[in-house]
């Protein structure tokens, strides 16, 4: 089974919908629900166990990590060659 996460705005609207099945991304909209139910509202919850919410689109942000998983791979073994030296 596909489990996405779907975010979907239009530029002439100042809401995006955000429909997901990630638990991190969930716990994440139901806290701001509470925090800001003025700016977060929830849609529905789907037979999937998918849910969907309405944000300000101005809320979505896209960066790089910090540090991607091959890089932190390197350093880790980088670590463990120096602590065995």
């Amino acid at each position: 089974m596909e489990r996405e996460t779907i975010i979907n705005f239009e530029e002439s609207q100042e809401w995006a919908i955000i429909y997901t099945h990630n638990r991190l991304l969930l716990r994440t909209l139901q806290k701001l629900l509470k925090e800001y139910p003025e700016d977060v509202f929830y849609i529905n919850k789907h037979a999937d166990g998918a849910q969907t919410f309405q944000i300000h689109k101005e809320w979505i942000d896209i960066r790089p990590a910090s540090i991607s998983p091959f890089q932190r791979k390197r350093v880790n073994v980088k670590v463990r060659r120096n602590l065995h030296e």
